[in-house]
């Protein structure tokens, strides 16, 4: 091919402005759209971490609160097996229901 020819056919290819918008458009959108999408991303995986944190927060204060309540009920229930009214029957079953809520916590 000689160069007239060449010549000819870059100016049959040349871009039109049209296309040159075109690719000014996606080269301003893409690094945008890349960029938002790693920000969501990140903002995402620092939201569940957090979610989690909480969670696992929250399962323990729960799991304390229980325990809690597990320990006062065992330690009530234990005092009123060694009280020497355990074994009382009729009008002793008063005084050993009202020994037991002595020994409950108010609430």
């Amino acid at each position: 091919m000689n160069f007239q020819s060449r010549l000819k056919i870059t100016l049959r290819r040349a871009r039109t402005i049209r296309e040159w918008l075109a690719l000014l458009v996606i080269s301003c959108i893409l690094p945008a759209t890349i960029a938002t999408m790693f920000l969501i991303q990140h903002f995402y995986q620092h939201e569940r971490a957090s979610v989690e944190r909480t969670t696992i927060a929250t399962a323990r204060a729960l799991m304390q609160a229980v325990d809690r309540e597990l320990f006062s009920a065992q330690g009530t229930l234990q005092a009123l097996a060694t009280s020497p009214l355990s074994g009382v029957r009729g009008s002793g079953w008063i005084s050993w229901a009202g020994q037991g809520n002595t020994l409950l916590p108010a609430g």
